[in-house]
Order: structure tokens, then C-alpha cells, then sequence
């Protein structure tokens, strides 16, 4: 930024910034998702490593 000028990332392209800002608010949701899964498989093994749960976390 401080050799272009700008103020702000992609302050010359509003179109793709726009895209962006759309995608961030879908991806954030299935990260949380994909996070929570992730702990609870972990947790699974620890508690139980041959239960059935688990496949059904990792298909999320």
C-alpha cells in the first residue's frame, strides 16, 4: 500500500472486493464447523477410538 498509494487493499477494485467480503461471510460459518468437528473427533478418540461418532464427524 505504501508504494501504490492506496489507503485500502484492492481500493482500485471494487468488484473483486465485493466478492471477497461475500465469500468471508460464507466460508467463516464452515470454518466454525469444520473447527467444532475437528474437536469433537479428538475428543472421541481420547474417550472412545472404535466409536461410530466419529465417522460421522468426518464426513463433515
Amino acid at each position: 500500500m505504501k508504494i501504490s498509494g492506496q489507503q485500502e487493499l484492492m481500493e482500485n477494485y471494487p468488484e473483486g472486493k465485493a466478492s471477497i467480503e461475500i465469500r468471508e461471510q460464507i466460508v467463516l460459518p464452515l470454518l466454525t464447523i469444520q473447527q467444532y468437528a475437528l474437536k469433537q473427533i479428538q475428543e472421541l478418540k481420547n474417550q472412545n477410538p472404535s466409536s461410530k461418532e466419529i465417522t460421522i464427524y468426518e464426513k463433515w
